[in-house]
């Protein structure tokens, strides 16, 4: 298990070492190709600082917040996510690679 939290981590770091995050980290997204151990799916990956959920029209939102859905890409509870529900502020719906630690440490729970 040590060996595959290392391998995930040390890929998480080139990914993040391009200013990406990934959002969306899951167990169904580490795959082992011989002695590597890489992330599939990168589709929901974001340059960090990027809105990371949806844009839409929300009826009656503020002009400041308009067209934000507050649905963010990823189904984790993490921290950002959940202040994006609770604050309804664009910056917390910002890609960081926080979230991708916290969902690493979900996976090694």
């Amino acid at each position: 298990k040590t060996e595959a939290i290392v391998g995930v981590a040390q890929a998480l770091q080139a990914i993040h070492s391009k200013r990406v995050a990934i959002c969306n980290l899951s167990a169904s997204k580490v795959v082992r190709y011989g002695n590597v151990w890489k992330i599939l799916g990168l589709e929901l990956a974001h340059k960090e600082g990027e809105i990371f959920g949806n844009r839409m029209t929300v009826p009656g939102a503020p002009p400041q917040l308009s067209g934000i859905a507050w649905v963010a890409d990823t189904a984790c509870d993490s921290p950002e996510s959940v202040a994006a529900w609770s604050t309804k502020t664009e910056d917390a719906l910002k890609a960081s690679t926080r979230l991708d630690l916290w969902n690493l440490g979900t996976l090694t729970y």
